[in-house]
């Protein structure tokens, strides 16, 4: 693997599981799961609907992508930096951004690989309850919707953060 760049199954990984939180975010707003009582329109038990198997699809891609991570000890060192070698790279990239550069990009310990790795968290958080509601819970008022829903806003925050940070990186060093 070359240290500077993604293999090419992380890469596709990567953008299924991008493809597919943004389709379920998109959703979330329109969508509205049955409930008893209420009159819920076509349009939002159809996005209900698909927001609930393109659900199950990204929650599949995610179990490949930690699959991936965990055979690799560089990915492994990247999104979970957590020893003394990956501290000091986070600070150093810290100092870097103080002296407003940015630091370097790729499977590498460091601050992007430390966001990078809370964000693969709430994502997974988010298959792991969304997955749960849909084979076992029925009323939409119990414990595991309401995670689902107070996750999926660290979910949004990193999705645009990540994404406004790939565009910053694309237009401040042209590389990806």
């Amino acid at each position: 693997m070359n240290k500077n760049r993604w293999d090419t199954v992380i890469r596709i990984l990567h953008y299924l599981m991008a493809i597919g939180v943004f389709f379920q975010l998109i959703l979330s707003f329109f969508m509205q799961p049955p409930q008893a009582g209420t009159s819920e329109t076509l349009f939002q038990l159809t996005t209900y609907s698909f927001h609930r198997w393109i659900g199950i699809f990204v929650f599949f891609i995610v179990l490949l992508h930690l699959f991936w991570v965990i055979r690799s000890r560089d990915y492994r060192s990247h999104l979970f930096p957590y020893s003394r070698q990956g501290f000091y790279k986070i600070k150093e990239d810290i100092k870097t951004l103080l002296h407003l550069q940015l630091p370097e990009t790729g499977p590498r310990q460091g601050i992007g690989g430390l966001f990078h790795g809370l964000g693969f968290l709430a994502v997974l958080g988010m298959g792991l309850t969304g997955t749960f509601i849909f084979f076992f819970v029925k009323n939409f008022y119990s414990f595991f919707p309401s995670l689902h829903s107070f996750i999926s806003y660290f979910v949004w925050v990193y999705f645009i953060g990540h994404t406004l940070m790939a565009c910053f990186h694309r237009f401040m060093k042209k590389s990806w």
